[in-house]
């Protein structure tokens, strides 16, 4: 596969993708895949450090480090021992070793039927529940499916208000954003996948639609994943300490030590069950610890920066993003005060 990426946020955008797609298609155990580069063209290190954050980004997913392995390649690389020269250009080769389907499991465990091949989940009321609990009540999966579930209109209306809320609590006096067009002011995408390659991709796509606007237009991104981190919980229940490990796998990125896109963007998270803290108190933003559905806030760094000049821009919803991420994490505790 040719990817048309030409910056860091691109390619791993189209890595995320193909990392999702290949690891689902059906083939041979042991089959690969190549991304080529041929428009991004990064130094050697850079494309090492990009490589070290992706394998660090494996604990969050389904398949990578899994069933799914990668290697990178470079021009300026020593070729590896089985290969007589060096790529030609950045390049990455997947292998994958997941099994196609269930007939796989019962080929491979001596005709044991596989306990999970029928089994599926479904998103209600804040929760992943397995089908099989609603295995006894016949009709019961679909009812409570199509009535509880929330809609992503719903979704997006809910966090919308939430952070227009978080205007009013902070005392910001611009005009709100609710009511804007879908094409301009902050985004709210919704990622409603379960597994980290896709939240990943989703990720990268908003980074990469703040480089293609403007400030004006889109000055801020919030991507909402009402079903992610359900896992490593008995009950089901979104889980805020994996949300941790995802929010430090993309901070991670914005190091100057590792991809140094903090020049870029900056990022706040949000989560439901998270608990406020003495610090949270004292920094003024006890309020905005506890959001509806779990989220990443992707901010301009240079809407941050004019911020921190005393010259914000774009309307509430943006001004609070940014007023929300210097109480957490800016050098100064807050911009406004409480």
């Amino acid at each position: 596969m040719v990817s048309e990426a030409q910056t860091v946020a691109g390619a791993l955008h189209d890595f995320w993708h193909l990392a999702r797609t290949f690891s689902v298609e059906e083939g041979p155990v042991g089959r690969e895949m190549v991304l080529a580069f041929p428009c991004w063209d990064p130094e050697a290190k850079l494309f090492d450090k990009v490589m070290e954050h992706i394998k660090a980004c494996g604990s969050m997913c389904e398949y990578l480090s899994d069933s799914l392995m990668v290697i990178g390649r470079h021009p300026a690389s020593a070729p590896a021992a089985d290969e007589a020269q060096s790529a030609p250009l950045p390049m990455i080769v997947y292998r994958s070793y997941r099994q196609a389907g269930p007939g796989d499991f019962s080929q491979e465990n001596f005709g044991e039927e596989d306990p999970f091949a029928n089994e599926e989940t479904v998103f209600v009321n804040g929760k992943l529940w397995s089908t099989s609990a609603f295995r006894d009540e016949p009709g019961a999966k679909a009812e409570v499916a199509v009535s509880t579930v929330p809609s992503d209109e719903e979704v997006v209306a809910s966090t919308a208000a939430w952070v227009s809320g978080l205007a009013s609590e902070i005392g910001i006096r611009a005009p709100l954003d609710v009511g804007a067009s879908p094409a301009t002011g902050v985004g709210f995408p919704i990622c409603s996948s379960t597994i980290g390659e896709e939240i990943y991709e989703h990720f990268w796509a908003a980074v990469l639609e703040l480089s293609r606007t403007t400030e004006q237009s889109r000055p801020s991104i919030v991507m909402i994943t009402p079903a992610f981190t359900y896992h490593n919980n008995n009950d089901g229940y979104l889980n805020a300490n994996v949300f941790e490990l995802l929010a430090s796998s993309l901070n991670t990125a914005l190091s100057p030590a590792q991809l140094n896109l903090g020049q870029e963007i900056q990022l706040v998270f949000f989560h439901p069950q998270n608990t406020c803290t003495h610090e949270d108190e004292v920094r003024g933003v006890s309020f905005a610890r506890v959001s509806p559905f779990p989220m990443v806030g992707v901010l301009r760094t240079s809407q941050v920066k004019k911020a921190r000049q005393g010259m914000p821009s774009g309307g509430a919803q943006a001004q609070a993003l940014v007023e929300v991420h210097e109480r957490i994490c800016g050098p100064r505790g807050g911009l406004i005060p409480f």
